[in-house]
């Protein structure tokens, strides 16, 4: 039996995680980001839709919305978009324990539940039926 004798190479050196389209993770976040651009597209479609069914728009007996707790939502979106970049940035880096620091950072200031709801619960003063 002849046994050949190959070259041993290391791959100690090669990085064990990446960031381009062969990781699965980065498949993921553009099936995610199709799924979602999908559902606003097809809210525009619906608006217009509905936009030209109507004489008039808001159709008669709806009110304008009110644009406070979105206003309050979009705030937050972009107040998070810095620790966002900052993770992804210290992740192409490399730098595990500012990832983590980063996340538990993140993760613990906007868990915390405010003081006073934007959500009001309405409770029935009244038992009806009892």
């Amino acid at each position: 039996m002849n046994l050949e004798t190959r070259p041993a190479i290391s791959v100690a050196d090669l990085p064990t995680t990446f960031y381009n389209d062969k990781a699965p993770l980065w498949w993921g976040i553009l099936l995610a980001l199709t799924v979602e651009s999908t559902v606003f597209v097809l809210l525009f479609a619906s608006l217009f839709y509905l936009r030209l069914q109507e004489a008039t728009w808001p159709p008669h007996g709806w009110s304008a919305p009110n644009l406070g707790y979105g206003t309050i939502n979009l705030l937050l979106i972009f107040l998070t978009a810095w620790p966002q970049r900052r993770i992804d940035v210290d992740a192409r880096r490399l730098d595990r324990s500012s990832v983590i620091r980063m996340l538990v950072i993140f993760f613990f200031s906007f868990r915390r539940r405010p003081r006073h709801s934007l959500v009001r619960v309405h409770r029935p003063t009244s038992k009806v039926g009892l």
